[in-house]
């Protein structure tokens, strides 16, 4: 219980800086995964995690990105910080499974790249050599 308080409290105070002024909170459970970096939820949304690049599933390491992310959220309740933007109308949010942001738990096994274009570098403390060998795609570039 108090663990939850801690979470709301914390989701709170994100919620009010940065580019999470506008952000609404959704909260729900995942039904299915699509890949490393986009999963469904129960409420009909789609989710993009905000930040990160997982291969998609047919390119090298997709196939590991893909079932790690169904390992750790599928039939799962998370919540997810809506940014305000979409991407081919999915959500895009940063994600918690507890108190697990659920794409810093991706970079740090190696699943996944930080995109600072979206993260601001939020995530590249947390690059493994596993993470750097994989590609970064040209969106994720800083403008």
């Amino acid at each position: 219980m108090l663990r939850s308080i801690a979470l709301c409290l914390f989701l709170i105070l994100l919620g009010t800086h940065g580019a999470f002024a506008e952000a609404s909170v959704i909260s729900s459970r995942v039904t299915r995964v699509i890949d490393g970096d986009t999963f469904d939820l129960e409420t009909g949304q789609r989710i993009r995690l905000q930040g990160i690049s997982a291969p998609e599933r047919h390119d090298p390491g997709g196939a590991q990105a893909t079932a790690a992310m169904r390992a750790l959220v599928e039939k799962r309740r998370v919540t997810c910080l809506d940014s305000g933007d979409r991407s081919y109308k999915r959500v895009v949010a940063r994600c918690f499974l507890g108190e697990t942001d659920v794409a810093a738990w991706l970079i740090a096994r190696g699943l996944a790249r930080d995109c600072p274009r979206f993260s601001g570098g939020r995530y590249q403390p947390l690059e493994t050599a596993n993470s750097l060998s994989l590609p970064l795609p040209r969106y994720c570039e800083p403008r």
